[in-house]
């Protein structure tokens, strides 16, 4: 996904890939997996954003990893920890 001047949304029903990269610039990224079904057990998102954001919102459950930092600007989790057993990990 990629938002550069402007934003992009997925959310509704959708695959959620093994591997997705999102990239923002000057703009916003929202991510919504409450409704996503998982091609893996396993998922992993690459968030990159400069001067902009990315969102993610997670189903409840969901096993969460979390990893990054914040350079001229924010740097914010609050979904990570150990999810139900046999829930999806990202």
């Amino acid at each position: 996904m990629v938002a550069i001047f402007g934003g992009a949304t997925r959310k509704g029903e959708w695959v959620m890939p093994a591997q997705l990269t999102a990239f923002a610039m000057f703009g916003g990224i929202e991510l919504d997996l409450t409704r996503s079904t998982f091609a893996q057990a396993e998922s992993e998102i690459i968030a990159v954003a400069v001067m902009g954001g990315v969102e993610i919102t997670v189903p409840e459950g969901m096993t969460v990893h979390v990893d990054g930092m914040g350079i001229f600007g924010g740097f914010d989790q609050k979904a990570e920890g150990p999810g139900q057993p046999g829930a999806p990990v990202l």
